[in-house]
């Protein structure tokens, strides 16, 4: 259940001429809610941060900014710290971000994405322990600021910005940096330097013109001092965004920048503080989901994930169109290196069928594989005696037992099989093979469920085990959670039955009370309960009446089904009845990624599973 905060700035210049809290609560009047929410309004500086962190021990799943440059920049630390979803109001006098973003100011407009979970993924930076939405500057910038701020104090309205200037330019003295950007040293006399995710600041400066906040980097604009009179005209340059052109300008793109001096004054999304002689900005390994844009597509988290780790996927049913289709698109977007085992011939009389070009694809075929003998010989090794070099050629020859020895040995990354094979041709050699974890006997499979509103959820076991025993259930509650992880979920794991915490008395609701104990003693830190029947789950206000206390009920997003038949029950349910999209199976528990089509797939179910096959790589 979505349960929506909204965090209200009255203070902010919007106000002035609305009123938000009202118009909230008139939209809201006006459409069939699916979700739980609340509004809160702040009355003294910092106060949003407060709210905001209530919300999270309250259970709200997205924290709403309705305010200027600062709340947001309040509310979002909550947001990025807790993995929430930041949905955004502008209401400042500036609203900088939203201008960076390139998106509508209209109130409607902002709702209605919100209220529909539109969201994507915006990058955001740290430094020091804090993060920033926009911009962060160093310099004479920063010095405007602090006059801004202090002269804010004595007169409300946009002079204060104006008169901050002017006394910056007073008592501004020339200042020595050294900057390093990504490892790469600079050191100079530098009038200012800005660091952004965004471009705009200041009422729609555009200091970083070429920012883009999806993209995963800094953009850094370091501006040369010249002469105190010739900051003047610098301001002028910047306002026009002309400055970049300049040869006393450096602009770069970059993971992160450091930065020291003496006594370093920074203003960082309207904030500003000072007194360190070192600082580093970063971009975030993580973003921000934000109630803006379009409709979140997981798969743009995977691919940021694995793009450039240049991980080599095995493909043993190279002749399918599928396959090979896929394989073709995989190489050009950049995403993997696919390995096409097969008939090389036929492969070449497939891709003709398709009109594709193969020759940037490695192609081998097993039976004239220069590898085929080391092969063997490593497969006899790896099975201890259990079958003979003679068995071990024949098996080899079998495309999936070459392309999971191709696995093994360190070859290839993962492999991506079953649009022709069945799961048990699949799953056997790497049972054989990879073989399951320490701590794993057996694997399962787990399915993400993709909700229309950006729900994220896993279930399992939905695909390999009839029946479980209590450690077995166990096991797979705790590599559940490790996939979750893979696909940005932060785990509450469920431990479904039939009874919530006693209320029911069998052997079977029993094995779940065993297993979430177990489970509990292989991950301690992790956040898991049950025995909870699915309402007490996943809705709050029923886990807060029976599972009172818990840290999983009313919140889950993972859920362990006690046996496959419930398991596979349950996730058509959700598909066919709840519209959600069904990603999977996922197999889970082995000690390298072997992922298992189904025989009816597309050439697009096989792209993604390639895609998910690699990000298990990077576990």
């Amino acid at each position: 259940m979505r349960k929506l905060m909204f965090i209200l700035n009255p203070n902010a210049s919007g106000f002035k001429k609305f009123d938000y809290k009202e118009g909230i609560e008139e939209y809201l009047k006006g459409i069939n809610l699916n979700f739980e929410y609340d509004i809160k309004c702040t009355s003294i500086e910092g106060e949003a941060v407060l709210i905001a962190e209530k919300a999270v021990r309250d259970g709200f799943t997205e924290l709403i900014a309705v305010g200027g440059d600062g709340t947001i920049a309040e509310v979002g630390n909550v947001a990025v710290r807790n993995n929430l979803k930041l949905g955004v109001i502008p209401a400042g006098t500036a609203n900088d971000y939203f201008n960076s973003l390139g998106e509508t100011t209209n109130f409607v407009i902002c709702m209605e994405k919100i209220i529909k979970g539109n969201t994507t993924l915006i990058d955001y930076g740290t430094f020091l322990d804090k993060s920033f939405f926009n911009i962060a500057s160093v310099g004479f910038d920063a010095e405007v600021n602090e006059y801004a701020i202090k002269v804010k104090k004595i007169i409300k309205s946009g002079l204060a910005y104006k008169i901050g200037i002017a006394l910056a330019l007073i008592h501004h003295k020339r200042k020595r940096y050294k900057i390093i950007v990504d490892d790469v040293e600079y050191e100079d006399d530098y009038f200012l330097i800005a660091v952004g995710i965004g471009s705009k600041y200041g009422g729609k400066i555009n200091i970083l013109p070429s920012a883009d906040m999806k993209d995963g980097l800094l953009d850094i604009c370091a501006i040369k001092y010249k002469s105190k009179f010739d900051i003047i005209k610098k301001i002028k340059t910047i306002i026009n965004a002309t400055h970049v052109k300049e040869d006393i300008t450096s602009y770069f793109k970059a993971k992160k920048i450091k930065i020291i001096s003496k006594n370093i004054e920074i203003n960082f999304d309207g904030e500003y503080m000072s007194g360190v002689d070192e600082v580093e900005f970063k971009i975030s390994d993580k973003q921000v989901i934000n109630n803006v844009g379009g409709i979140m597509n997981i798969f743009e988290e995977l691919t940021r994930k694995i793009k450039g780790t240049n991980k080599r996927i095995v493909f043993p049913e190279g002749e399918d169109k599928r396959v090979l289709g896929a394989c073709v698109r995989l190489k050009k977007d950049g995403l993997v290196t696919p390995i096409v085992l097969g008939n090389v011939e036929e492969i070449k009389n497939t891709a003709k069928e398709l009109n594709v070009c193969i020759d940037d694809l490695e192609i081998i075929d097993p039976l004239k594989a220069e590898d085929f003998n080391e092969l063997v010989e490593k497969f006899v090794e790896r099975r201890k005696g259990k079958n003979t070099k003679e068995e071990a050629e024949t098996f080899l020859k079998d495309v999936n037992y070459y392309g999971t020895m191709m696995v093994q040995v360190g070859k290839a990354d993962g492999m991506v099989s079953g649009a022709v094979h069945s799961t048990g041709d699949t799953v056997r050699p790497a049972l054989q093979i990879v073989k399951t974890k320490p701590n794993v006997s057996r694997t399962s499979g787990a399915m993400v469920m993709l909700g229309k509103n950006g729900e994220r959820y896993v279930f399992a076991d939905i695909a390999i085990n009839i029946t479980l025993e209590a450690k077995e259930l166990a096991e797979i509650a705790v590599e559940t959670a490790k996939t979750a992880e893979i696909f940005g979920i932060d785990p509450k794991v469920a431990m479904l039955s039939f009874s919530t915490k006693g209320s029911a008395k069998h052997e079977l609701s029993q094995k779940v009370v065993d297993a979430t104990q177990i489970a509990k003693e292989l991950a301690p830190d992790l956040a898991l309960d049950g025995e909870l029947q699915f309402d007490a789950a996943i809705v709050p206000s029923v886990g807060e009446q029976k599972a009172k206390g818990s840290n999983v009920a009313g919140h889950a997003n993972v859920f362990i089904f006690p046996d496959l038949q419930s398991g596979n029950i349950g996730y058509k349910i959700a598909q066919r009845l709840g519209g959600f999209e069904a990603i999977g199976p996922i197999l889970q528990g082995l000690n390298k990624p072997i992922s298992d089509l189904s025989r009816g797939c597309n050439e697009e179910d096989v792209y993604k599973l390639a895609v998910i096959t690699a990000a298990q790589s990077l576990q």
